[in-house]
């Protein structure tokens, strides 16, 4: 089951080689990876210790891009992984500067 704040997505995604992702959300400091990449958003496998709405500080590399890229993002979407023990949830970055969102993007639309 799928729970959402909100799923529109307007913008292309890539899939990615799983990608560290470090996340801080005031209280903890957890890791997830990556699967895919948009201007807007990611979608990571985590542990699930964050909540739908919750904002949190991301810091990941895409090496493709020679990027270190370090944003505030929301979490807008979770999904149940199985035995695991690991979810999928949807971030959508807030604070993004435009040049990387840019790249990210021109990345994505030069593979297509």
């Amino acid at each position: 089951m799928v729970e959402e704040l909100r799923t529109e997505r307007a913008d292309p995604r890539k899939d990615i080689p799983a990608t560290r992702v470090r996340i801080l959300d005031g209280r903890r400091d957890m890791f997830g990876f990556a699967r895919n990449i948009s201007r807007s958003g990611m979608m990571v496998h985590t542990s699930g210790l964050c909540g739908i709405g919750e904002e949190m500080s991301i810091v990941f590399d895409l090496p493709a891009l020679g990027m270190n890229i370090k944003c505030r993002s929301r979490m807008v979407w979770r999904q149940a992984q199985g035995q695991a023990g690991t979810v999928r949830e949807g971030l959508k970055f807030l604070d993004l500067d435009p040049a990387s969102a840019d790249m990210i993007d021109r990345w994505i639309q030069g593979s297509a």
